[in-house]
This record gives structure tokens, sequence and C-alpha cells, in this order.
């Protein structure tokens, strides 16, 4: 957290043949060539999730139509329709480009995040670990194939807070043009990205010579005020729906402890690496107290899912991806009640792990770097926005593993042993295979149910007759961009997107 070791490019690389970054984005890259290579691009032009709604936007701002949120929207996406237009212009199946265009934003975000970790004195060999845990994480990884606003707005966000660090450890303002440009697309694509630039400022505050500099002040105020000014903008666009914030004083135990028992579940691959060292007599008692809040959750009334993972709904469901609630009829259940057990206990030890760095971070009195700073901020956030899904906790898994990293290797020099590193390969490992085969999963069975939707259409069917499920009847429902709602169809989901979310 203090301190800068020196650019990437002053790092021995030889063992790596290529710069550390590269690796975990080339183990990205052949993930999803295994499921391009499956389900071949020309198949997938379909919407997931939220994308129709999100999609037709982009779709119609490339083709110059303007700007519509069809009575859907909460945030503005203007950032990552910018990023889309060049995908569109070239693949000819859109719904596609825009999945494309994600995938590739988000492999920058790791290559910066990889050298984020190097920046906050993490060893070169552990931070490309690090940044394979999040590159094949299920939740992170199935939410780089849609086009909602969860990764590209923490791409863009992980670029913006690269670039800043750069600029403070080589001390070259040259770097805050594109952290500047980086940290404006993340501020237009989503509000909750206002922690960015404020974070900057909360670190050039505490720096006497960057007080100084005119150049810094700049590129702060810069994506500062484009936020409030987009934010604005937004709230009276006639076609959206306004998130405002909501203080509930029975979510502010809740929705801490699910954020850092997802991002615990997200870092255990990183325990392995320091299961034989640390401070083991504050990791128990933390892991006791974690335990004692799961087993609280597990026998009140009225919790989410019935207080075992995966607490929230949204990305993951207990069907598989995101398919609850979403189509006709049942799908089987694949988290059964034991598996969901099972899962809350290494969540419960990976948040252990996740405090008891925090913990020591502040008995060492080391100030956060930018990273957790922008991460604490977030959390904040997430505690009062009116509505929760899972993939809103995303943008705290960077932070999350930086602070199992520093556990790892606290003085930036230790390395894990032979028998960590082989349980931790194995781990990520494993987690990247459980990420295939989700992803796979969702795009397969979609592909089936929209083939038999558009053969249906094409023997001359009208799309509104046919019940394709959530993405089907949204994508034909408001395909004009001066759609508006039907009485005969009108429901509160209409006016309300969060209404969906399973309580």
């Amino acid at each position: 957290m203090s301190g800068a070791p020196p650019a990437f490019s002053t790092v021995p690389t030889k063992k790596f043949f290529l710069p550390p970054w590269s690796w975990p984005v080339l183990v990205s890259v052949l993930a999803w060539a295994i499921i391009f290579l499956a389900i071949p691009p020309s198949k997938q032009d379909f919407p997931l999730g939220d994308d129709w709604a999100f999609a037709h936007s982009a779709i119609w701002f490339a083709q110059g139509r303007g700007i519509h949120y069809i009575k859907w929207a909460s945030m503005p996406q203007l950032g990552q329709w910018l990023w889309s237009w060049p995908f569109l212009q070239v693949i000819p199946w859109p719904n596609f480009a825009l999945r494309l265009g994600v995938i590739v934003l988000s492999w920058l975000g790791l290559a910066a995040f990889c050298d984020l970790l190097w920046l906050e004195n993490v060893p070169v060999r552990l931070a490309v670990f690090a940044t394979c845990v999040l590159a094949l994480n299920p939740l992170f990884f199935v939410s780089q194939g849609t086009y909602m606003t969860d990764v590209p707005a923490l791409s863009f966000a992980l670029l913006a807070l690269d670039f800043y660090s750069r600029a403070m450890a080589d001390k070259n303002v040259r770097w805050l043009l594109p952290a500047t440009l980086f940290a404006v697309l993340a501020v237009i694509t989503r509000q909750t990205m206002l922690a960015l630039p404020l974070a900057v400022a909360v670190l050039a505050l505490r720096n006497p010579e960057i007080r100084r500099n005119a150049a810094w002040h700049l590129c702060i105020l810069v994506p500062l005020a484009v936020c409030l000014y987009t934010a604005w903008w937004f709230s009276r666009q006639p076609d959206v729906v306004v998130m405002r914030a909501k203080f509930r004083p029975e979510q502010m135990l809740l929705r801490p402890f699910v954020a850092f028992h997802l991002a615990g579940l997200t870092v255990v691959p990183l325990f392995f690496l320091r299961w034989w060292k640390g401070n083991w007599r504050l990791f128990l008692v933390l892991l006791a107290a974690v335990f004692l809040v799961a087993g609280h959750y597990m026998l009140a009334a009225r919790v989410p899912y019935g207080g075992l993972f995966p607490y929230y709904g949204g990305m993951l469901s207990l069907q598989g991806t995101y398919s609850e609630g979403l189509v006709a009829g049942q799908r089987d259940i694949l988290l059964t009640p034991a598996l969901r057990f099972g899962l809350t206990i290494p969540g419960c030890v990976g948040a252990a792990l996740i405090l008891t760095a925090i913990w020591q971070m502040f008995r060492d009195r080391k100030f956060p770097g930018l990273l957790l700073v922008f991460t604490l901020m977030q959390l904040a956030i997430l505690l009062v926005l009116p509505a929760l899904m899972d993939r809103y906790l995303e943008v705290l898994f960077p932070g999350a593993i930086l602070l199992a990293a520093t556990q790892c290797s606290p003085n930036g020099i230790e390395r894990p042993g032979r028998i960590g590193w082989t349980a931790g390969v194995v781990t990520v490992a494993v987690s990247g295979l459980i990420a295939i085969a989700f992803s796979h999963d969702l795009l397969a069975w979609n592909t089936v149910r929209w083939n038999l939707g558009r053969e249906a259409v094409a023997k001359g069917i009208t799309p509104a007759d046919i019940e394709g499920g959530f993405e089907w009847n949204g994508w034909y429902e408001r395909n004009d961009p001066d759609w508006k709602p039907s009485l005969a169809r009108r429901s509160a989901a209409d006016d309300d997107p969060a209404s969906l979310t399973l309580p």
C-alpha cells in the first residue's frame, strides 16, 4: 500500500516470456475461445438479461438515431456505447458485437489490474496469479459475456486507476491524459463510478506535490464534473428509471456480510497460498465472527435464499446462470441446499482473510492505496442502493483480491510454498472450468430457445404471440426508439426493473 515498485518494463520477464500482465489476458482469451468454438458467433446473436434493452439503445446510438432508454435503464451507459461503436460497424451480428466489445474491454481491464497489483507492491508472479483469480471467477466471467454495465464500468475504472497510479508512482503527468479519458468513460457509463474521481482526490490531498499541481486538479475535477452533470442529465430523461438511494437500517448488516462473503468466495484460491503463515489468532477470531453472522442469517426469517449462498439473485441462481424467473416453466435446481451450504463455508473463510488484511492494514497505520480507497467507497455506495443484485458486487472483487494478496506476501518479498501454489492453481482451474460451463450453458440453452422462436416467426407467427421469456418479450416489444408502454401489457416492471429482483 505504500511505496511503488518500478514499472513493468524494468521487471525481469525471462520466466514469463511475455509481459506479466499478458498472461491473465491469455488465460481469459483461451477460455472464451473454447466457448466461441463450441457456440460460433453467428449463433450468439441474441440478448442476455437486460441486454435486450441496453443493446437496442446501443444499436440505435450507433445508427445515429439518438439516445433512447425505452423506460428500462437506470444508468446512462454512454461510455460503453462509445466503446461498442466500432464493433457494431464491422461485425454483422449486433448482439455478438456488443458481447465481444465487453469481453475485449475486460481484457484491457485485467491487464490494468495486474499492473495495479504490481504498483501496490505485490510480487509479479503473485500479481499474475491474483489477476487470473479475477479472470476466472464465475460471476465475473459470465458477466463478461453480457452487455450489462457492470464489467464495462469496472474495466474503465481499472484502466483509469492504473494510469492515475502510474502518474503518482512515476511522477509523470503524461499518464493523466489516458487516466482522465477512461475515468470519463467510466462515470458516463454508471453513476456509481463517482467513487473513482473521489478516490483519486483523497489520495491527491495527502500528497503535497500533487496538491500544488494544476494538471492533477484538472484531471480530477473533469471526471467529477462530468459524472455529476451526466447523472443530473440522465435523471431528467423521460424514458429512464431513476435509481434513488435508500437507507434501510435492516440492510446495514446483511449487505456488508453478503459483500464480504461473495468477495471472500472469490479470494479462496489466495487463501491456500497463505494457509501456513500469518496471524492465525486474529484470523480465527474474525472467522468465528463471520460464522456467527452467517449462522444468524441461516436461522433468520425472510432472508433471501434461506440465509445460504447465493444470498441475492441476479447473475447466479439456484437453476444455474441468470435463468430464474426469466422463462416460462421451471428449470432443474443445480445449487442444492447441500451444495449451497458447502459454498457458504469457504466464503466465510475468504471473508475472514479479507477482514484480517484490513485489520492489519489499520493496525500498521498504512493508508490504503488508490484501488482500496475506490473499493471502500463502492462498498458505501452499495449500502444505499434501492436494490442489490450479485453482479453489483463485482466492483469489490479487485480490492478484495489485493487485500488477500497482501496476506500472501505481506512485505512484498515472501513467497508462498509449493503446496500452497499447487492448491491455489488447482482451485483457480476448477473455478475456470465452472465459469466456462456456466457461460456455455447460458449460451447453449438460449441458442435453442431463440432458434425455436425465430423458426416460428419465419413461418408467419407474430413475435408478440410467442411467449419467449424475459429477453424475447422485451426485445420484440420495445424494438422502436419511440416505444411507449401499452396499457394492455404494462406491468410494475415497466416502471421499476428492481421489481424483478427475487426476495
